[in-house]
């Protein structure tokens, strides 16, 4: 069972304040700055209070968050100009610009992972820098250059 001091603890973690600043904030009595530190760390350890925080943040986000779903369809909205922009700046709704529209559809292609690369095999096998050039008798290379690629290093 959490007390109240615990609660308004967890409040404030949850709302994204540092564990040390909430610890203080919610009333506990400690002499320092480190040694609310010191407190706050074993406190965040509980396992009271790892669940109280993650409920809270997770009532937090249904309330405040946009599902993907909300995200994706407000994009599609702005990228087909049907959303409309009002606001003090404007004195009335105005359709998103092209630009806007462009990067609506940027973001949505973005949080499907549409742009994401394509692995390559870049390896190279067998083949020092210095085997790339003919240097000829007599100029110097680094020693135990493909030597050491190729396993004839000693």
């Amino acid at each position: 069972m959490l007390s109240e001091r615990d609660h308004i603890f967890c409040e404030k973690v949850a709302s994204g304040l540092m564990a040390y600043q909430a610890y203080i904030e919610a009333g506990f009595c400690c002499t320092s700055n480190e040694s609310a530190q010191a407190a706050a760390s074993r406190k965040m350890k509980e396992p009271g209070i790892k669940e109280e925080i993650r409920k809270i943040r997770e009532r937090l986000c249904d309330e405040n968050c946009l599902t993907l779903k909300e995200k994706r369809l407000k994009l599609a909205e702005i990228a087909r100009g049907k959303a409309l922009f009002s606001g003090d700046e404007f004195l009335f709704e105005v359709p998103p610009s092209h630009a806007e529209r462009m990067k609506a559809i940027d973001l949505d292609n973005k949080m499907t992972g549409d742009y994401a690369p394509e692995k390559q095999d870049v390896s190279i096998q067998g083949l020092f820098f210095e085997d790339l050039f003919d240097y000829g008798e007599g100029r110097e290379t680094v020693s135990g250059g493909s030597e050491l690629l190729e396993g004839k290093a000693e």
